[in-house]
């Protein structure tokens, strides 16, 4: 497995892992950590906000490397696999906080 850089935060004394996302080449299926409960009365808030930032990056590195179409279309392709993947509707299995999800 390759592991990512850890990115530099603004806020370096206290900065926290959100997630890692790890893909298995032979299947595409992902494999998922989170940090969930943070956020209390806005948590779900601030996934979408974390998922819009995602999304925002991904559409910037596809550009940086060369990427022609526009933006919009960029949007429109990540929209159309959001939307494929969520209406395909994986079942997740695994623990959260030792609690089993499936």
């Amino acid at each position: 497995m390759r592991e990512l850089a850890i990115p530099v935060a603004e806020d370096r004394l206290n900065p926290v892992e959100m997630a890692r996302i790890w893909v298995t080449t032979e299947e595409g299926r992902s494999h998922v950590s989170l940090h969930f409960g943070m956020y209390d009365d806005v948590e779900l808030e601030m996934w979408g906000s974390l998922t819009a930032d995602l999304i925002a990056h991904v559409v910037r590195a596809y550009q940086m490397e060369g990427g022609e179409e526009p933006t919009e279309a960029v949007f429109a392709a990540i929209e159309k696999g959001l939307r494929a993947r969520l209406s395909d509707n994986p079942t997740m299995r695994g623990e959260f906080s030792g609690r089993a999800l499936s």
